[in-house]
């Protein structure tokens, strides 16, 4: 909290930008709420997004979001693309489109109070290809990692500002998953309880996604030339429960203009914290968005980006023969015994486990013993149901080798 607030402090005191991009202006309005505008429009055919919310104190539980606002993206050619509302502020684009090059794009927004905000004309950048892709193992501060690096090559020397973000899909394999489950034959004494096959789909296996929270930014302008090579994007540590089996990552490639690259680049020093607008509070980031009424706070950049993505898949055991990572939940079996007679109090912890819903069938147990006394070995949900942390979809780009 300390390095937040002093970081906070001398941002609003002094903010400098290389000289190559343009400076940033703050306004030092004090505790007052502002809206906050998050809006990337690509080159990609799809439903494009934008997000509406509200900048909050750190006394508050967490952000507001805008709701019924009217929000459209216009061209300099009269062609005007809606968009409608979500949920938690999110609102996404009515057709499918994407921006083209030579046109001049426009985000105006109409909040539930009247309030109008609109974007500067802007333009899409230059598009530049991600060369190649790969992962290497290293160690980093004596901790072994896996490296997701990137080359690109620009020839025309016009991109130079990058941003980065990622999708990381992973395989989740249930260490104590079972073909078979338990059924309560008996829920009275003498208590009874048996196993039969399952009849639903497996749950031994799923898949998991998240997408990436920080900003990752580069730039080529003190370079000779246009060209990344080897640009560290994401870093896993080689115990991560995400690379236990197979793993892949979508790199999205973001072309910046200087502005959007100075506004992010400045957003990023403000805060470390996920939501990297929650912390903005003793000054105000002005990008390319304004408010009608002088008075009104708005926080946000319209960015208008070539994109250009690359998928990588890679296995643990590519790298490591050995072992695997530890897995996400603990999972430590447990045999319950069916019944006991505790003080004429007949109970059976074996089934009060099962019907918690918490615990799940793993085997019979063959080797009863003083700590192992019931007729089966159950364990934590987690641990013999991948559905706890994932889904059993396979995801149409997955590739298993």
């Amino acid at each position: 909290m300390k390095s937040t607030l002093y970081r906070l402090i001398c941002c609003v005191l002094f903010v400098s930008v290389s000289s190559c991009v343009e400076e940033i202006a703050f306004s030092t309005t004090h505790n007052k709420r502002a809206l906050v505008i998050e809006s990337t429009l690509t080159n990609e055919i799809r439903f494009q997004e934008v997000r509406l919310s509200h900048s909050y104190a750190l006394n508050q539980a967490g952000p507001s979001y805008e709701t019924n606002a009217i929000v459209s993206i216009s061209d300099d050619q009269q062609q005007t693309y809606t968009f409608h509302s979500l949920d938690s502020g999110r609102y996404v684009s009515d057709v499918q489109f994407a921006a083209v090059p030579g046109r001049l794009y426009q985000l105006e927004i109409q909040t539930a109070d009247g309030q109008q905000y609109s974007s500067t004309p802007t333009a899409l950048t230059s598009e530049t290809q991600i060369d190649a892709l790969n992962v290497a193992m290293e160690s980093i501060e004596g901790k072994d990692y896996f490296v997701i690096k990137l080359d690109s090559y620009d020839p025309t020397g016009q991109s130079k500002y990058y941003r980065y973000a990622y999708e990381e899909t992973y395989k989740i394999v249930a260490p104590y998953y079972s073909d078979y489950k338990t059924i309560v034959i008996q829920n009275e004494s003498p208590y009874k309880v048996d196993t039969v096959p399952k009849t639903t789909a497996s749950t031994k296996i799923c898949y998991a996604t998240q997408r990436s929270q920080e900003i990752i930014q580069t730039e080529t302008t003190a370079l000779t030339e246009d060209r990344l090579h080897q640009f560290p994007v994401h870093r896993l540590p080689v115990d991560d429960f995400k690379v236990s089996h197979r793993y892949s990552i979508l790199v999205k490639q973001f072309v910046q203009s200087p502005e959007a690259y100075a506004y992010f680049n400045t957003l990023n020093e403000f805060s470390e914290d996920e939501n990297l607008f929650s912390q903005i509070q003793t000054g105000f980031i002005t990008g390319n968005i304004s408010a009608e009424d002088p008075e009104a706070t708005v926080i946000g950049f319209f960015e208008v980006a070539a994109v250009n993505s690359k998928r990588l898949f890679f296995n643990y055991r590519d790298f490591i023969n050995t072992g695997r990572p530890p897995y996400k939940n603990e999972c430590s079996p447990q045999a319950p015994e069916l019944e006991t007679d505790k003080g004429n109090e007949v109970g059976s912890p074996l089934i009060d486990q099962l019907n918690s819903g918490e615990y799940m069938f793993y085997m019979a147990n063959h080797a009863r013993s003083e700590f192992f006394p019931g007729p089966y070995l159950i364990v934590n949900r987690a641990c013999g149901d991948c559905t706890v942390f994932g889904s059993v979809e396979k995801p149409d780009f997955w590739v298993d080798i």
